[in-house]
């Protein structure tokens, strides 16, 4: 039996393993927003498909929630995974809610010691295209998922460490940027590799019944220290709406309610009172359940009472969750998902508006609620690049100058730098200055948004919707005006 220190240095070596999968899937992307702008992750999860290691500063960490149990159901309806499988996702429903939109493509590999199962990894990145009616896959136009671009439900991609070449035939045929969506998807499976190799070795150490015990530990201790953190609000009920301005289809608003109940370190978030779903690209799946990219903000309070909390799927052990279906924020049928994080990025604010009346001293104001993927495309549609994510202003608070060019929306994806933008795209990034700010000086001053100034050929064509875009001629490099 493992001793308390044992058990806290193979956890710490279970952290190491997922920074290292992380950094090798960075390493081996090919896309933009892989590389640049860090939209993907990886984990280790145990037997119950929650994860047990999750990277701390590398990658997003919205994700540290998510549940890969109905995904490695759906996918073994027909035999259990061997090794050297990987299974492949993208599909909010079908996954059960492991993906949120189709661009965000999953893979899960199982993990063993011999012919027993031990674990699994996994790993997401952000895609550049799926298809679909637009280049990127994303709009908040889209009124159906099928709208949106390739649905993958939970299938083999990876069959005894071979790629299964039918799949990904399918996968290249039904998408604008075939070779960047290849060179990303193989860097999940270098990622999901190293860390096959990081938990073998633990597993000689420990033996499975060890591992599963550090997993178990690991879990238990982010629970136990969530709960002492959010034992520090002061119980009660409080609640808390905003409004989206409209579905980019009308002109109504759709309002956010979020109810939330503080009560000795748990927190209960009823949305009751949402309003339905829409025929937007503005609705998440959530199967009524907690998820990760609902409570990001949760984890953010976590967090921030107690910075050294290990990030694992023990946070969510403290968190309640009521949606009802048909909601915005539990879509049903094939309502379209890709626009999902203006909606999420709302309620997580209005999360905020709910806890900051149980601790006015630690929640700031309110962001401002909504991220921008910026996507340069060719106007024949053979070439797509999702160059960064542009935010708002980041609210004040009552104890330091809030970060510029930053929000709590999405709290790990980076600006990318221009200079790289410059080398990949004809039409780029020449500079990222922050906006001008009318925030009142002082110790809690709000942060400033970002601003992208990018330069295009005149045969280039420019539309804005759910994303910033600029289309330009294929192969023209050209630069002439500027992009607004």
């Amino acid at each position: 039996m493992l001793t308390t220190v044992e058990k806290d240095v193979a956890q710490t070596r279970l952290q190491a393993a997922v920074e290292e999968m992380c950094l090798t899937l960075r390493r081996a992307s090919r896309s933009l927003y892989v590389r640049d702008a860090a939209d993907f992750a990886c984990a280790v999860a145990d037997l119950s498909g929650r994860f047990v290691a999750y990277p701390q500063d590398v990658g997003v960490s919205g994700f540290v929630g998510l549940d890969l149990t109905p995904a490695i159901e759906a996918a073994t309806a027909d035999g259990p995974l061997a090794p050297g499988d990987v299974v492949l996702t993208n599909d909010p429903y079908l996954s059960g809610g492991l993906s949120t939109h189709l661009p965000d493509v999953h893979a899960i590999a199982p993990y063993f010691d011999g012919d027993e199962l031990v674990g699994y990894g996994w790993a997401f990145v952000h895609v550049s295209d799926v298809g679909g009616r637009v280049p990127s896959s994303v709009s908040v136009l889209n009124d159906s998922v099928f709208a949106e671009g390739l649905r993958v439900p939970p299938l083999r991609y990876v069959r005894a460490g071979t790629v299964v070449p039918e799949v990904e035939a399918i996968l290249a045929a039904n998408s604008r940027t075939p070779e960047a969506n290849r060179g990303d998807l193989h860097a999940m499976l270098a990622a999901l590799d190293t860390g096959r190799r990081r938990v073998g070795e633990l597993t000689d150490a420990l033996g499975p019944a060890g591992l599963a015990d550090v997993g178990r530990f690991a879990r238990e201790q982010s629970a136990a220290r969530a709960r002492t953190a959010l034992r520090t609000l002061a119980d009660g009920t409080y609640r808390f709406e905003d409004f989206l301005d409209n579905d980019g289809v009308s002109d109504v608003p759709l309002r956010v309610v979020v109810t939330a109940t503080v009560d000795d370190g748990t927190v209960h978030l009823d949305l009751t009172g949402t309003d339905p779903q829409v025929e937007a690209a503005l609705n998440m799946v959530t199967f009524g359940r907690a998820h990760s990219w609902v409570v990001t903000r949760l984890f953010a309070i976590v967090g921030t009472l107690d910075p050294a909390v290990p990030l694992n799927g023990g946070l969510m052990d403290v968190i309640g969750f009521t949606a009802p279906a048909g909601t915005l924020l539990n879509a049903t049928g094939t309502a379209a998902t890709g626009v999902r994080h203006a909606t999420t990025s709302r309620v997580n604010d209005v999360v905020s508006g709910a806890l900051v009346q149980a601790a006015p001293e630690v929640l700031p104001a309110a962001s401002s609620g909504l991220v921008v993927p910026v996507v340069f495309a060719a106007a024949d549609g053979s070439r797509v690049d999702v160059v960064e994510p542009m935010v708002g202003g980041t609210g004040a608070g009552t104890a330091r100058t809030a970060p510029t060019a930053a929000t709590r929306a999405s709290p790990t994806c980076r600006t990318t730098p221009w200079r790289p933008s410059r080398r990949t795209s004809p039409c780029a990034c020449c500079a990222t200055p922050c906006a001008p700010t009318r925030a009142a000086p002082g110790a809690g001053a709000a942060g400033a948004a970002s601003s992208s100034s990018s330069r295009r050929s005149p045969t280039a064509r420019c539309s804005r919707a759910a994303s910033s875009a600029c289309a330009f001629a294929p192969g023209d490099s050209r630069a002439a005006r500027r992009v607004r």
